[in-house]
């Protein structure tokens, strides 16, 4: 199931999302398994989505800040009616 999300975020790339409590607007760009914010010097692998989509809910940036690399993209995008959808 976790591959139809990932399926929709490759297919959501250079589509502006926004982070959470700041509302921050970003786009991204996908490379193979690795999710890349434009503009930023991050790369952000499938595996961080993945773990975070295995959760029994959407936790807030603060619950995971320590654990997963680029939280608040990872949040806003798995959050996104999009990609929930």
């Amino acid at each position: 199931m976790f591959e139809t999300v990932w399926s929709k975020i490759v297919a959501l790339r250079g589509t502006e999302f926004h982070t959470g409590t700041r509302r921050l607007p970003f786009t991204y760009d996908v490379v193979g398994d690795v999710l890349r914010p434009t503009g930023k010097n991050r790369n952000i692998p499938k595996s961080n989505f993945e773990s975070v989509y295995q959760m029994p809910r959407i936790p807030r940036a603060g619950e995971i800040n320590q654990t997963i690399q680029g939280a608040s993209y990872v949040l806003a995008i798995l959050a996104d009616p999009r990609v929930r959808a």
